[in-house]
This record gives structure tokens, C-alpha cells and sequence, in this order.
């Protein structure tokens, strides 16, 4: 009988570091809070790959998590693509 792996919710940064889901809201909460409050920018930079705390303007920085959860989506869809092709074979 194969071995079953938990799924694991995580999101990957531009940066190609990973996320669990749980901790990315949370953080996108925290930089939307931040814009409420009047906020103009942000130490955090979620696409360089070494360093994180770049100072961005806070829609740029909302800019990237967004596109991460998009690219998160997408992934998701062509596996699930693949899985029904491969079913069909």
C-alpha cells in the first residue's frame, strides 16, 4: 500500500521562498492594516531572494502578495489539469 502525504498549504514568494497559508494572511492582514492606518511604505519586499526588508510603497508590496496568490491558484489548476489528462490515458 503507498505511503500517504498530508497536503501542505503553502504559498510561493516571488522569491521562491515558501509560506504556509496561515502565516501569509496574517501577514497580508498586517499590511493592509498598516495602509488603513496611513501607511506610505513598507519594509518588505516579498520578491528579492535574500533579502526581505526593502522598503516598498505599501500598493506595491499589497501588488505582490497578490500576485502571489494568483500564482498559487494557477499552479494548483495545472496540476489538477495534468492529474485528469493522466487520468484519461
Amino acid at each position: 500500500m503507498a505511503k500517504r502525504y498530508k497536503h501542505k498549504r503553502t504559498i510561493r514568494l516571488g522569491s521562491g521562498r515558501r509560506l504556509k497559508l496561515g502565516r501569509y494572511a496574517l501577514a497580508w492582514k498586517c499590511v493592509k492594516e498598516a495602509a488603513a492606518e496611513g501607511a506610505t511604505s513598507l519594509a518588505c519586499d516579498l520578491e528579492h531572494p535574500t533579502d526581505h526588508r526593502n522598503r516598498l510603497p505599501i500598493q506595491e508590496v499589497l501588488a505582490q502578495f497578490r500576485q502571489a496568490m494568483h500564482r498559487r491558484i494557477n499552479e494548483r489548476g495545472e496540476r489538477a489539469q495534468q492529474k485528469q489528462r493522466a487520468d484519461f490515458r
